[in-house]
């Protein structure tokens, strides 16, 4: 929910107090997405992830439920980058 996002903070990433652990990006058990993920590491845009041309029996509830029922913004990077090395499409040219 975007209303929830403090405007503040929202692109910064974790800190040496905060509690990041395997679980804030894999899951436990299940996941629709490789690597047990939350979200598909393997896109730059999470909105671009799924449906896609090819994908067969999805329906847009499912789209909703691999998500929790959170609704990214088209633009939204994959999360990865709130830790990691930015996608190659960040660096400066």
């Amino acid at each position: 929910d975007l209303d929830t996002v403090d405007p503040a903070n929202y692109t910064t990433g974790p800190e040496g107090n905060d509690q990041v652990m395997c679980l804030s990006c894999h899951r436990s058990h299940a996941s629709a997405f490789s690597d047990i993920g939350r979200w598909d590491f393997a896109e730059t845009f999470i909105a671009d992830s799924h449906p896609k041309t090819g994908d067969t029996g999805a329906t847009a509830d499912d789209i909703a439920r691999k998500y929790y029922q959170y609704t990214f913004v088209q633009n939204q990077r994959s999360l990865c980058n709130k830790c990691h090395v930015k996608d190659a499409g960040d660096a400066p040219y």
